[in-house]
C-alpha cells in the first residue's frame, strides 16, 4: 500500500499507536518523507507490540529520523529496524545514537547508504559502547573511512569476517 496522501498517512500511522496485534510493519518504498516519519515515530513510542519495522527508501531526512529516534528511545519491544537508503547524514546519526543509548531491545539495525561521514560514525560508535543489546549492524555504503577499526573498538573483539564477537558469523554486515 502506498501512503502518499498526507491525511491518509496521519490517520493510518496514528492508528498504529493503538493496535495490539501488529508485529511486523514494512513501509519501504512509500515516500513517507519527514511528515510520515514524524507520525510513525510518535506511534512507535506508544506501540509496544511491533517487533520489525522497515522504513527504507522513504525519502526521510533529518527531522523525520529525529522523531523516529525519539520513538525508538521509548519503545520497549522493537527488535529489528531497517532505515537504509534515506538521507539522514551525520545529524541523523546523532539522533539515532542518542536513542540507542536508551533502547535496550533492538537487536538488528540497518542503516546503509545514509550519507554518514566520520563524525556520525564516531557518534554511532560511542552509542554502541553504551548499548550492549544490538547484535547486528549493517552500516555499509556510507562515506566514512576506517569503519572496521572504528566499530571494532566500540563493539569489542571482532571475528575474522568482521562481525563482533557473539554475533552470527557472516550476517552482521559491518
Amino acid at each position: 500500500m502506498l501512503l502518499e496522501n498526507a491525511s491518509l498517512q496521519e490517520q493510518f500511522l496514528n492508528a498504529l499507536s493503538f493496535n495490539p496485534r501488529l508485529k511486523s510493519l514494512d513501509f519501504s518504498y512509500n515516500d513517507l518523507g519527514d511528515e510520515g516519519a514524524i507520525h510513525l515515530g510518535r506511534a512507535l513510542s506508544k506501540n509496544q507490540k511491533v517487533e520489525f519495522l522497515d522504513v527504507s527508501w522513504n525519502n526521510i531526512r533529518v527531522s523525520g529520523i529525529e522523531e523516529l529516534a525519539k520513538g525508538l528511545a521509548r519503545n520497549k519491544n522493537l527488535k529489528e529496524l531497517e532505515l537504509s537508503w534515506n538521507c539522514f547524514l551525520d545529524e541523523g546519526a546523532n539522533h539515532l545514537s542518542s536513542a540507542l543509548v536508551h533502547n535496550r531491545c533492538l537487536k538488528v539495525l540497518e542503516m546503509q547508504s545514509w550519507g554518514i561521514h566520520t563524525a556520525g560514525a564516531f557518534k554511532m560508535a560511542d552509542a554502541l559502547k553504551a548499548n550492549q543489546c544490538l547484535e547486528v549492524l549493517r552500516i555499509g555504503k556510507n562515506p566514512f573511512q576506517s569503519s572496521r577499526s572504528l566499530f571494532a573498538s566500540a563493539w569489542g573483539k571482532m571475528q575474522p569476517d568482521g562481525c563482533p564477537a557473539g554475533a552470527a558469523s557472516g550476517r552482521c554486515g559491518v
